[in-house]
């Protein structure tokens, strides 16, 4: 099964082809031929619409596969994510502690 159907069973047939032509251009290109705005873009669109959709009540992790990164590749990701946003890992672990956050409104 492709990656958008199992993310987006709605998916219109030119948006499939879209994600399945950029996904494979990337898994293509070595890291040297990757334009930096490419992968900026895509992370910034992919991140604003996975929380938009999240708080619309939609329920669904942030990867097709469970086993789509690695630990290092979340971790660098994240880490760079943190310092572009200018959030230090305190004040992310002091919003994730039960009662406050994603995790309190979870429950609620």
């Amino acid at each position: 099964m492709s990656m958008v159907d199992q993310a987006a069973p709605a998916v219109t047939p030119q948006l499939k082809t879209a994600v399945e032509t950029v996904v494979a251009e990337l898994a293509r290109l070595s890291p040297d031929e990757t334009p930096a705005e490419v992968i900026q873009a895509l992370l910034s669109v992919a991140a604003k619409r996975y929380v938009e959709c999240r708080e619309a009540g939609r329920d669904f992790g942030p990867f097709v596969h469970d086993d789509a990164l690695n630990a290092t590749e979340v971790m660098v990701s994240v880490t760079n994510m943190l310092h572009a946003a200018e959030i230090e890992i305190f004040e992310l672990a002091m919003w994730a502690m039960p009662g406050t956050g994603p995790a309190q409104e979870a429950s609620s």
